[in-house]
Formats: structure tokens, C-alpha cells, sequence
């Protein structure tokens, strides 16, 4: 076995968390600094992107491939908000949730419709964001403090959350009956 390390680009970028896309063999990495870092799992050339003009990632905490587009979303922490980085040209756009500052965003799942459920963990709700639209809506955790940090999805189109602050493990079900 051999372990190698390889310097980001930014040296206190301070990565917080990754995601691999097998069909590109890149690796994408949140920095906290609010930067994105694409690796070439072959090369590992690594890239830096960030947000131009008024728009700044804050508080990145997760990171999530759009397996039908493979587009990048980032959960920002601190203000409610998703950020969409578009490989293909390289742009960004930042999604409002539901403004309320203590939503913490944190960690994302999709589902088998293409909508990103996004874990605001401290107001025990999960927002659903309509990537397509920017239109978004949120789902009441019915617990009395949940803490919802991570999530996933299966193939039959279940939603699945973490509870560490119920000691559970919560289910949100499309199917009716």
C-alpha cells in the first residue's frame, strides 16, 4: 500500500469536503476559502473556480455532483443558500432557499426527479430545490430536534436523513398508500 499527498493549488484553501464524478474521473473538492477544485484523477492536473462579481461562497460545507447534468452544487452554511458551478462554461449561480439565518444548509441528496434536497439542519427542515427552476420548498422534520445533517437517496425515490439529534434515521417517501 502507498500514500501520497499532493499540495492544493491555494495553500490554506482548507478543504472541507469532496465528491467524485467516475464518468469525467475528476474529483471535486469545497475549499473553505470558497473555491471549487476539480482534480484529474489521471493527472492530478487541479483547477481552481470561484465565483466572479458580487457572488462569494461563505461557509461551504458540502458538495454534490447532479448526476443527469453533472453540474456541481455547494451547500453554504451561513446564508441559506445553495451555489451551482456549471463546468461546461465555467459560471456560477446562487440559489436562495428560505432566508432565514438559522437554516444551515448542509448536506445535499438528489432524487430521481432531478430536485435537490438540501439538509437545513438547525430549523429542522429540509429544503427541496427545483435546480431547473430556482424555485424551492421545504419539508417539516416532525421532531423535536432532529440537528438533520446528512442526506441520500435511493432508486425508489426515497429521501434518507440522518437524525443525530433524535437518535433516528428519518425516511421521506414519495409513495402514497
Amino acid at each position: 500500500m502507498e500514500f501520497t499527498t499532493n499540495s492544493i493549488p491555494t495553500i490554506h484553501g482548507s478543504p472541507i469536503a469532496m465528491t467524485v464524478d467516475n464518468s469525467t474521473r475528476y474529483i471535486w473538492v469545497v475549499e473553505a476559502i470558497g473555491k471549487i477544485l476539480r482534480v484529474d484523477i489521471s493527472t492530478l492536473q487541479m483547477s481552481e473556480f470561484s465565483p466572479q462579481g458580487n457572488l462569494t461562497i461563505k461557509l461551504p460545507v458540502a458538495i454534490k455532483i447532479d448526476p443527469n447534468t453533472g453540474d456541481i452544487y455547494v451547500a453554504e452554511h451561513g446564508e441559506d443558500a445553495v451555489f451551482a458551478f456549471y463546468p461546461q462554461n465555467e459560471t456560477f449561480k446562487r440559489f436562495q432557499l428560505h432566508p432565514d439565518p438559522e437554516a444551515l444548509p448542509f448536506g445535499m441528496a438528489f432524487d430521481m426527479h432531478g430536485n435537490l434536497w438540501v439538509a437545513e439542519h438547525t430549523i429542522n427542515k429540509i429544503a427541496v430545490l427545483d435546480t431547473r427552476t430556482g424555485e424551492s420548498a421545504e419539508v417539516e422534520i416532525p421532531l423535536a430536534n432532529p440537528l438533520a445533517q446528512w442526506l441520500t437517496a435511493d432508486s425508489d425515490g426515497n429521501v434518507w436523513i440522518i437524525e443525530p439529534g433524535s437518535a433516528a434515521l428519518g425516511v421521506i417517501s414519495e409513495r402514497v398508500g
